[in-house]
C-alpha cells in the first residue's frame, strides 16, 4: 500500500524538459514569420507540418498523459476541475493584464487617452476567460503579422475542452483503456476529413467562432494519445508504434495525410521519451516549470521585438534575444503567479478519493502539468 502513495518526482522523468522544448519549438516557429513574413522552415523543408504544431502536439500529449492520472487522484469532479483551473487561469489572467496594461501602452501608436478609451483595450481582457480577442488598439499594426497580439491563446479553449471531455467520460465510466485509443483514432480521422473538406456538412468552426474543427481535432488527437499511453502503456507504449507513425508521415510528406501522421508520431513518441529520466535533462524542472510562461508570453514579446522594439540584427540573433527575454518573463510568471496558485491545489491519492485504475496505480500520479 505504501508504494501506491509514492509520488513521481520531477527528477524521475524528463517531461519538464520536453515541455520547455515544446515551448521553444513554438517560439522558433513563430519567429521567422514575425521577423520577415517567411514560412515555417521545418514545414518548408520536410513537408510534414510546422515546428509550432509539433510543439503544441507535445504539450497536448503530455497534458493528456498527466491529466488522466490527475483525475484518478482527485477527491471529486469539482476538485479535479478546480485543480485544472488553477493551472490554466492565474497565469493566463496575469499574461492578459500585463499585455493589455504594460506592453500595449508601451508599443501602441496611439496616445494614452486613445489607447485606454478604445473598446478594443477592454475587450482584450475577455481573453482571461477564453473569449478570444486578437487586437489591441494601435498595437503591431505595421508588423509582418499585423494586429494579432497573442495568437498562441487559441489552444487554451481546446485544452479546457479536453479536460471537460475527459471528466465527462470518467463520470460515465467511459474513460478506460479501450475508449481512449478509439477517441484518438476518431480525432485523427476528423482532422483529415475536416482539413480537406471531405465531408461537406461538417461545420467549419467549433467551441468558438475562431477555432477551426481541423485544428481542434488535431490537438484532441494528441491529448487522447497521451491519455491512451497513461491508461494502457503495456499495449500501446511500444517504440515500434512511434516508428511506424513516423514512417507513415515521411511517406506521405506534402500530402493531406502527413500532418496527421506527424502529430500522432510526435504525441506518441514524446510520452515514451518523457517517461525516462534522461541524464542531465531530467533536472530541467528542479527550479520550476517555466514552459507555460514561455508559451503565454512568447507571441506578444516576439511581436514587440519584430516591430516597435526591432533590433538591428539578423533573424537568428532575434530568435536568441526573444528566447532570453521570454524566459526571464516566464521565470517571473512562475514564481509570482503560477507557483503560488498551484499551492492551492488539493490532492487526494487514496482514502476519500476515486479508486485509480490499475495501470495508474502502478505508476502513481503527478498532477502538476500543463
Amino acid at each position: 500500500m505504501e508504494s501506491l502513495r509514492a509520488r513521481v518526482t520531477r527528477e524521475s522523468n524528463s517531461f519538464d524538459f520536453l515541455r520547455l522544448v515544446a515551448a521553444t519549438f513554438v517560439l522558433v516557429s513563430h519567429g521567422a514569420g514575425f521577423w520577415d513574413g517567411r514560412n515555417d522552415w521545418f514545414a518548408d523543408h520536410t513537408g510534414l507540418t510546422t515546428l509550432g504544431t509539433v510543439g503544441v502536439a507535445m504539450f497536448f500529449s503530455i497534458s493528456g498523459y498527466w491529466v488522466t492520472a490527475s483525475w484518478s487522484n482527485a477527491a471529486s469532479p469539482r476538485t479535479f476541475m478546480a485543480n485544472r483551473a488553477l493551472r490554466i487561469f492565474p497565469g493566463l489572467a496575469a499574461c492578459v493584464l500585463v499585455t493589455a496594461f504594460v506592453l500595449g501602452p508601451l508599443v501602441t501608436t496611439l496616445d494614452a487617452r486613445g489607447y485606454f478609451t478604445s473598446p478594443l483595450t477592454w475587450a482584450y481582457l475577455k481573453n482571461a476567460v477564453l473569449d478570444l480577442q486578437w487586437p489591441l488598439p494601435g498595437v503591431f499594426e505595421a508588423n509582418a503579422m499585423p494586429k494579432a497580439v497573442n495568437g498562441s491563446l487559441w489552444t487554451l479553449p481546446v485544452e479546457v475542452f479536453a479536460y471537460f471531455t475527459l471528466g465527462v467520460l470518467a463520470l460515465v465510466k467511459g474513460l478506460d483503456r479501450r475508449v481512449a485509443p478509439i477517441l484518438a483514432l476518431a480525432f485523427f480521422v476528423l482532422y483529415v476529413v475536416s482539413s480537406q473538406g471531405l465531408v461537406p456538412w461538417l461545420p467549419g468552426r467549433i467551441l468558438t467562432s475562431v477555432l477551426p474543427v481541423a485544428d481542434t481535432a488535431k490537438l484532441l488527437m494528441a491529448f487522447y494519445i497521451g491519455a491512451t499511453l497513461r491508461l494502457d502503456s503495456g499495449r500501446w507504449g511500444r517504440p515500434w508504434i512511434t516508428l511506424a507513425l513516423a514512417i507513415a508521415a515521411i511517406a506521405t510528406s506534402r500530402t493531406a495525410w502527413a500532418p496527421a501522421f506527424t502529430i500522432a508520431a510526435v504525441a506518441h513518441g514524446v510520452i515514451l521519451l518523457g517517461r525516462h529520466a534522461w541524464p542531465v535533462v531530467h533536472h530541467a524542472g528542479r527550479f520550476g516549470d517555466f514552459s507555460y510562461g514561455l508559451y503565454l508570453y512568447a507571441y506578444p514579446l516576439q511581436q514587440a521585438l519584430a516591430g516597435p522594439w526591432r533590433p538591428d540584427v539578423g533573424v537568428v540573433t532575434y530568435q536568441l534575444i526573444s528566447f532570453a527575454m521570454v524566459l526571464a518573463v516566464a521565470i517571473v510568471s512562475w514564481f509570482v503567479v503560477e507557483k503560488p496558485a498551484l499551492r492551492l491545489k488539493r490532492r487526494t491519492l487514496l482514502p476519500g478519493g476515486r479508486v485509480p485504475t490499475r495501470d495508474i496505480l502502478q505508476h502513481s500520479a503527478q498532477s502538476v502539468s500543463r
